[in-house]
């Protein structure tokens, strides 16, 4: 191999190696941003049920405290001597 083709070989190399970083670049973009939005639904879906929970515990519990009946309860007894 001559001392002219081996430049050759390493200035189209070096042309194309701008080109093949792009290429790599925009790939790792692409898969961030997918794991990211990814991420963004996980996420909400988990804050849905969360407040879905809090919605249901807390009906519960208002209907314990609507339950008790404070106008018929008996005095509280006095422990005697």
């Amino acid at each position: 191999m001559t001392l002219i083709s081996q430049f050759t070989r390493i200035y189209l190399a070096a042309l194309s190696l701008p080109a093949a970083i792009a290429r790599r670049l925009q790939a790792a973009r692409q898969e961030r941003g997918s794991v990211t939005t990814e991420q963004a639904i996980i996420t909400a879906a988990v804050v849905v049920l969360a407040l879905g929970a809090v919605a249901v515990v807390s009906a519960l519990v208002m209907n314990k405290v609507n339950s008790i009946d404070l106008n018929n309860t008996p005095p509280p007894s006095v422990p005697g001597p």
